[in-house]
């Protein structure tokens, strides 16, 4: 049976809202890998340092796809370096080995498009690297319009905040778009990382103003995914969060242009469940996800969701297994029982 990879040209994972409402990948996406609730640093199993795991790498979904001819881009709002679009194209012991992962965006047939902040990711190494540099809006518009080989958008350390403004920087909707021409102008199928990276650095500092700025902002670049992909029958697009940040909670909505009334837990990460949305070709594929790790095998692994007991219970005539199996978006129960 051939896999989602082998027949769908375009793959958009669309990360950004660490506040349930979208979401990256840090913590299992690009590696699909996680031990007692833990994921690793980006692409390894581990290391001494006493995280799960050998310390041998993982291959990422970047990688498994650029093996099979695909090209692979990364989007955020952070900086490029940071561990969301790390864990999809680079392999290091620790998030903040940012060398690691430059060296890894910059070796031939790495990522491409780049675009988000540019922490740690000079100018003068990039175009070593045969990128084609921008810097601001006008820059990416330019660019995308004359085509170029390899483009980079670096666009200060990290994007401003949409409450603040942008300046002379692209939205998130913006850099999608130019994300998608690059892509829809290559003849080779396409994944792209797209995160709105800044709701968690918001929801961190309990910021409101600026956390509903974001998830605006982010909903215009799924708007922009969507509205690219409507007629195509080889595009899907999922949506998700790698987890909550703050604790958020909304006892009171006050009305058209009236800030709620809310409250926060922590200024951390919490176990707040996220939701998945899929839309496109194999979307039924998210019907199987109970786990972030689930998003990386729906989409490397051609058989997700695999069959699986659901309970076992041990009557007096032998034990009952019940399984619970999934085909397109039919749920099909079956049970069977042994003799005594």
């Amino acid at each position: 049976m051939a896999g989602p990879a082998a027949r769908v040209r375009e793959f958009f994972l669309l990360g950004g809202g660490e506040h349930g409402v979208g979401g990256g990948g840090d913590h299992g996406f690009g590696r699909g890998q996680h031990r007692n609730g833990h994921g690793p640093p980006c692409g390894r199993r581990g290391d001494p340092s006493g995280i799960p795991g050998t310390g041998a790498d993982l291959r990422t979904l970047g990688e498994r796809y650029r093996a099979e001819g695909r090209t692979v881009g990364l989007v955020t709002t952070s900086y490029l370096s940071d561990a969301t679009p790390a864990a999809f194209a680079a392999h290091a012991a620790s998030r903040f080995d940012r060398a690691s992962i430059r060296t890894a965006y910059l070796a031939p047939g790495g990522p491409d498009p780049l675009l988000g902040g540019g922490l740690d990711l000079p100018r003068s190494m990039l175009e070593a690297a045969g990128f084609v540099v921008v810097e601001d809006a006008a820059g990416l518009a330019a660019a995308t319009t004359s085509g170029v080989a390899r483009l980079a958008g670096v666009f200060g350390l990290y994007l401003p905040y949409e409450f603040d403004g942008l300046g002379p920087y692209p939205s998130l909707a913006g850099t999608t778009c130019a994300a998608l021409d690059v892509a829809g102008r290559n003849a080779r199928a396409s994944f792209l990382l797209i995160e709105g990276g800044r709701i968690d650095r918001a929801c961190h500092a309990n910021d409101l103003a600026r956390c509903i700025g974001e998830v605006v902002g982010f909903e215009r670049a799924v708007a922009a995914a969507v509205e690219w992909a409507v007629g195509r029958d080889d595009a899907l697009i999922i949506v998700a969060a790698d987890h909550e940040t703050g604790g958020l909670e909304v006892p009171e909505d006050r009305g058209l242009w009236r800030w709620p009334v809310v409250r926060w837990s922590t200024t951390g990460h919490t176990a707040v469940p996220i939701t998945v949305w899929a839309w496109g070709r194999w979307a039924d594929r998210a019907l199987g996800v109970e786990h972030l790790t689930d998003v990386h095998d729906g989409l490397a692994d051609p058989a997700f969701p695999r069959p699986r007991i659901t309970s076992m219970v041990r009557a007096k005539d032998g034990l009952a297994l019940t399984w619970l199996a999934i085909s397109g978006r039919v749920y099909q129960v079956q049970c069977s029982a042994s003799a005594a």
